[in-house]
């Protein structure tokens, strides 16, 4: 595991998956601002904004967009998910 990779697992809390040569980044509408992890002066901090970053310059694919649930203090928690790679 390369640096980046470790610090993308360390603030992201999920493994750029390492398959071919491929990026997969994931945003997710419940996350505070972090970092793009291809420009880290860009900050992923609204969902809409972050989708459209990371499809427009960065020229990633959507490839995939769901729901997820998290536990919160008062029930659980939906959130959405979009995932991106080349």
């Amino acid at each position: 595991m390369n640096s980046f990779q470790e610090w993308f697992l360390k603030v992201y809390n999920v493994d750029i998956m390492p398959f071919a040569s491929e990026i997969i980044v994931r945003v997710s509408s419940g996350e505070e601002a972090l970092p793009c992890p291809l420009c880290p002066e860009f900050k992923l901090d609204n969902f809409e904004e972050a989708c459209a970053h990371l499809l427009q310059v960065h020229k990633l694919k959507c490839l995939h967009v769901g729901q997820e649930t998290e536990p919160a203090d008062k029930g659980p928690w939906q959130n959405t998910v979009a995932v991106f790679g080349k």
